[in-house]
């Protein structure tokens, strides 16, 4: 845990919009499952990414904690991340409930790796241009 947490203090971090979802229907449709995308059972820390973020990437979430990605979602697309809340036991629903109270949240959200992949900056922060400058080789 101590090795993970500080793997993320050195790693990239991106604003992403930020919503939550439970395992209801309400939420994954009417053949929900409870099953990610991955094929991994959704618990606390279940995050649905965009697909050019691998299965497995680590991240830390403000205000939500550490997840990995372990799901996909139609409309998770761009800068959209979305957060799993479980239901307590004995209290069906409370997990859509804690997700209806998150909402939607911009977020920094600070990525960890997968096998040594971290996202390019450049997809929220624009890169400044190099500049190429022609070297004269002396006189004509």
């Amino acid at each position: 845990m101590l090795a993970t947490i500080l793997q993320l203090l050195l790693s990239v971090s991106q604003t992403r919009n930020v919503s939550a979802f439970c395992a209801g229907t309400c939420c994954c449709g009417p053949n929900a499952r409870g099953i990610t995308a991955s094929g991994a059972k959704a618990r606390y820390g279940t995050i649905a990414a965009p697909r050019n973020i691998p299965f497995g990437t680590r991240m830390y979430v403000p205000g939500y904690g550490m997840g990995v990605v372990e799901d996909r979602g139609g409309a998770i697309k761009g800068n959209k991340l979305d957060v799993f809340f479980p239901d307590e036991p004995g209290k069906l629903g409370s997990g859509h409930q804690k997700a209806l109270h998150w909402g939607r949240r911009r977020l920094r959200v600070q990525f960890g790796s997968r096998n040594g992949y971290c996202p390019k900056i450049s997809a929220t922060k624009p890169q400044p241009k190099s500049r190429v400058t022609a070297i004269r080789r002396g006189p004509k």
